[in-house]
């Protein structure tokens, strides 16, 4: 069977991709989600990727940041920002922090 290639995507269409994705493997999806990597300033500054500042107060003084990715933060990037400069797909958790999907934040202030 071909693989289907897919030229443009729509927001819809990869959260539906996501969805399916974490149905068929749902502790693989939530530990891809929830896993993040430390990345440089260069990335963390992309217009449109989403990267987390982490601030730690250093033992002698200051405040230096460090900066962490996901791959949430990544596939956002790829649809870019909205007006609040946040991403377009919202990972959703229960109250115990376990992933139950994902879902559009198109539209939401």
């Amino acid at each position: 069977m071909a693989k289907e290639i897919k030229k443009s995507i729509t927001i819809e269409q990869a959260i539906e991709v996501l969805n399916e994705a974490f149905k068929l493997d749902a502790r693989t999806i939530q530990w891809l989600i929830n896993n993040r990597v430390p990345c440089n300033a260069e990335l963390a500054g992309h217009p449109t990727i989403q990267v987390k500042a982490i601030q730690r107060r250093h033992i002698y003084g200051g405040e230096p940041v460090r900066y962490e990715i996901g791959l949430l933060g990544i596939i956002n990037g790829l649809f870019g920002v909205n007006e609040n400069e946040s991403g377009y797909i919202a990972a959703e958790f229960d109250d115990d922090g376990k992933l139950i999907g994902f879902k559009s934040l198109e539209g939401a202030e």
